[in-house]
């Protein structure tokens, strides 16, 4: 059975406070269109492998400006699974799995895929 879909890749992040001094000589409009074409960087950047490896299945990349967990659990909502790459650490106190990993297994919407991540 071929299920027609399409692949959502989110690129999470936040931008840190910067110094008063730093923000008062930036204008407002400029650092939000330079803020703009980084994260349509991001998306292509991180979509492109998957578009020239798989290049009949839609791959759709969004950047937000969020952390990573609070990313992905939104994206549960409308998701019909939901990928994820895993580090576990030996020895290591607390979760076998890192915080991202442990949210979404509590408190996705869609069933959970942990895959081990190498390196």
């Amino acid at each position: 059975m071929v299920r027609a879909t399409c692949v959502s890749v989110a690129s999470a992040w936040t931008t840190p406070e910067l110094p008063s001094l730093v923000a008062a000589t930036s204008p407002g409009r400029e650092r939000q269109a330079r803020d703009d074409r980084a994260e349509q960087a991001v998306a292509r950047f991180s979509t492109a492998r998957l578009r020239e490896a798989y290049p009949e299945v839609e791959v759709v990349g969004r950047t937000v400006r969020t952390g990573p967990a609070h990313a992905l659990l939104a994206g549960t909502r409308e998701a019909g699974v939901v990928v994820i790459g895993a580090r576990r650490h030996a020895g290591r106190v607390g979760p076998p799995v890192g915080p991202v990993a442990h949210v979404l297994l509590q408190h996705s919407h869609c069933p959970v895929v942990l895959v081990p991540a190498t390196g």
